[in-house]
């Protein structure tokens, strides 16, 4: 059985319209890829909550609401992922 990952992802969007991209480090699963930020939701965790958490952690942003934009599933060889993807324009501080 394939391992199966769900992943809250944030299209982040500044009042000048800009969008916060990251690249993956290179020895991560899909290495020196361009992606939008975000991580794994744990267990009793709302997509939501993981991306307040993983923002906070990842790029020092305090996000006040997400809004569901998207939701995709990947196939790969040794995994199944689903990107729940959620549109942020309320945060505070500066990735």
């Amino acid at each position: 059985m394939q391992k199966r990952i769900h992943v809250a992802v944030g299209v982040i969007i500044n009042q000048n319209k800009h969008i916060l991209l990251a690249k993956r480090l290179g020895h991560l699963h899909q290495g020196g890829k361009w992606e939008f930020p975000g991580g794994k939701v744990e267990t009793n965790e709302t997509v939501t909550e993981a991306l307040i958490r993983e923002l906070k952690e990842e790029v020092n942003l305090d996000v006040s609401n997400t809004t569901p934009f998207m939701d995709i599933s990947h196939d790969y060889p040794d995994k199944h992922v689903r990107l729940d993807i959620h549109l942020i324009t309320e945060f505070s501080n500066q990735a």
